[in-house]
């Protein structure tokens, strides 16, 4: 078989890819049969492709704006858009008709672009064609991509070889017309994943940094010839240049607008803790536990945290292939290979924590954009890139040979990385009938008759809190109505993440809303309450439609005789699904009203606690229920939470109040609510 001739190149080229996309993501996710991810992160990447949708048929009032966490401004700007994978998307949501199936394919379409992009790259790179074929099977099917598979916002890597490939030639050839079409790629990359864009960025800047420090130190092998080169170039021809420069940066402007408006109104910024502990280490590129052939092994290695984030063990045949092109002979490819090699050794050591406290990344993790990435182990997805070129060099070697041995031999490498990159499992998919079903319940909630202005807001159902707020999120966009429900990667302020069906997160989310717009007022707070539809919620009052209940911030600890003053009065309980409900009364015998907020650090809870029937108790006063609201002077705070109901057994529940780090009520005197569960639960 001649491996220079066209079509047995193509057909290899389409063979390979067909073998690895069926026996990897169509096997993993059983055709149409399963969902890409978990009824979480793989659902908002849904929403945000079924909202520009939405938004292109009308049914949507913006694409920045966003019909969630209403009505907070910018809500693009907490999480992804991916409005340059969305051609995709848009084309099979029309054609199907269907928002799940639409997105499936989306989510498979990824690895023909990823693939096909690598193969172009690595030849623009002087790869030969099976040299090339290798690379792609690395970059678009690795193990570490079966592992970001929950992440389907990842998917689409097709700018990073291109944008890598172009800048390279840029750089080795010094014509301008490489890096326009480098930054091209780049700047689409940027509206296909801000996490991707702002990777790929971090490794051109590296690149440039190691051909500067390499041009000074051989200036034979490392010309910079941008200069002479651009002598030639005609007036007219640099006008062009300018126009598509002044239309790029006018691109990434566009797309960055959201993200710059919500870190100025609402201050994001990851604490570099959070960063940190998310920071790859040595042991994280030894990671693969989904592999089917390494995974028993690998799992062998404890104490990594955020483990499922930290899969970034790119294949023992990769690793070799990468060892070996170390000793290969390079020849055209030489400077290529010290400029790629030397890119991705700095990438991997400046993202690396060593220990327990030392990370270059903490330098470089306060300039713009960097501060706000937290699950910096994602960067493998980019790294895989230069990680296919290394690879492909050896191939290359092995394959101009050409003698019988090295053709088996290449013949091994090949279906080696086939196979190994395909014997892995993914983390979660669900079954697109879970999907559905979850979104038929959720509409089955809705009142008849919901005025054209009206604001939705959907108790949550004791499931995982972000799971319910989605299907809320997710049956106001399909019927055009903005709700105070939300889920993305930050939240306004005032929101609480797990309220349950206690309708006093209502009136809490319209003053905090209101706060952050300096409207808090009577007049505005009634006309926002008034178009706010409760569904499922329990307690609530008819008064806070035009009143606001009363929320202040003591600034000292009450005194042993104030908090003496408080009692519980009824308890009313409900079962909920697989919880129980319970709304109980909290008296304030006193003169001075009680606080449901704490400047000084000691906020007022509720605790409670199980008892078996001989009145022993069988656990810790573990769970704290903030007040949130005032507690009137004089007056009653209707309080409600909920408890488990897998965890009651017969016998008693036992109710308890504490000053946060001062004391607990029962301890000065208050005598805890108990109440027999065989009561609550009738």
């Amino acid at each position: 078989m001649n491996l220079n001739n066209k079509k047995v190149t193509t057909f290899i080229l389409w063979g390979i890819f067909f073998l690895a996309f069926i026996m990897g993501p169509i096997r993993q996710h059983h055709g149409l049969e399963l969902m890409p991810g978990d009824f979480g992160d793989a659902r908002l990447n849904n929403y945000f492709l079924e909202n520009i949708y939405q938004y292109l048929i009308g049914n949507s009032h913006s694409l920045i704006h966003l019909n969630f966490f209403s009505y907070f401004p910018y809500v693009l700007g907490f999480s992804d858009n991916l409005f340059g994978a969305s051609p995709i998307y848009l084309f099979f949501r029309a054609v199907t008709g269907e928002s799940d199936t639409a997105f499936q394919i989306w989510f498979y379409f990824s690895y023909v672009a990823n693939y096909f992009a690598a193969y172009w790259a690595l030849r623009l790179l002087g790869l030969s064609p099976i040299a090339a074929i290798c690379g792609s099977i690395i970059f678009a099917f690795a193990l570490p991509v079966s592992a970001q598979t929950l992440h389907a916002q990842l998917g689409y890597r097709f700018s990073v070889p291109l944008t890598i490939a172009y800048f390279y030639l840029f750089l080795e050839r010094g014509n301008i017309y490489y890096l326009l079409y480098s930054a091209a790629w780049l700047v689409w990359g940027f509206y296909c994943s801000i996490y991707i864009g702002v990777f790929n960025a971090i490794f051109l800047a590296l690149m440039l940094l190691a051909f500067l420090v390499l041009s000074l130190c051989n200036k034979r092998i490392f010309q910079m010839t941008w200069y002479q080169q651009s002598i030639n170039i005609t007036r007219r021809v640099w006008i062009s240049y300018g126009l598509a420069i002044i239309f790029m940066v006018a691109a990434m402007a566009i797309l960055m607008y959201p993200y710059i408006m919500a870190s100025i109104l609402y201050g994001f910024k990851r604490h570099y803790s959070e960063i940190y502990s998310m920071l790859p280490s040595m042991q994280s590129y030894a990671l693969a536990d989904l592999s089917l052939i390494w995974g028993p092994y690998l799992a062998l290695l404890k104490g990594i945290p955020i483990r499922h984030e930290q899969q970034l063990f790119i294949g023992i045949i990769p690793a070799l292939l990468l060892i070996a092109s170390l000793f290969v002979k390079k020849s055209k490819l030489k400077a290529t290979y010290i400029i790629i090699f030397s890119s991705l050794i700095i990438t991997a050591l400046i993202t690396l924590k060593f220990g327990q406290q030392f990370s270059l990344w903490e330098y470089i993790s306060t300039l713009p954009l960097l501060s706000s990435l937290r699950a910096m182990g994602r960067i493998i997805l980019v790294l895989l890139f230069p990680v296919a070129f290394l690879c492909a060099v050896t191939v290359q070697s092995v394959e101009r040979r050409s003698n019988k041995t090295s053709k088996l031999f290449l013949c091994f490498i090949v279906m080696g990385l086939l196979i190994e990159s395909v014997a892995c499992n993914i983390y979660v998919a669900f079954p697109k009938s879970e999907w559905r079903a979850r979104l038929t319940s959720e509409q089955l909630r809705l009142p008849k008759d919901i005025p054209s202005n009206a604001v939705l807001f959907f108790s949550q159902r004791a499931q995982a809190p972000h799971i319910d707020e989605l299907d809320a999120m997710w049956v106001s966009m399909l019927h055009s109505r903005p709700t105070l429900n939300g889920y993305s990667g930050n939240f306004p302020p005032g929101y609480r993440f797990n309220f349950g069906s206690n309708c006093l997160e209502l009136p809490l989310r319209v003053i905090a809303y209101l706060n952050f717009t300096q409207q808090l007022n009577g007049k505005k707070y009634s006309e926002l309450m008034h178009r706010v539809i409760p569904i499922g919620f329990e307690n609530c009052q008819n008064d806070w439609l035009s009143s606001e209940p009363k929320i202040t911030s003591s600034i000292k600890p009450y005194s042993v005789q104030e908090f003496k003053e408080l009692a519980f009065g009824n308890i009313k309980s409900r079962q909920m699904n697989n919880r129980l409900l319970l709304t109980v009364d909290i008296k304030n015998n006193g003169t001075i009203p009680i606080s449901g907020f704490s400047t000084s650090g000691h906020p007022i809870s509720l605790s409670y606690r199980l008892l078996d029937k001989a009145g022993i108790p069988m656990s810790g006063w573990d769970p704290r229920y903030p007040l949130l609201a005032d507690i009137p002077a004089k007056g009653v705070l209707h309080f409600q939470f909920d408890i488990p109901m897998v965890t009651l057994d017969p016998g008693f529940l036992e109710i308890s109040l504490v000053q946060e780090g001062i004391f607990w009520g029962h301890d000065i005197g208050i005598t805890p609510e108990k109440v027999a569960l065989t009561s609550l639960l009738k």
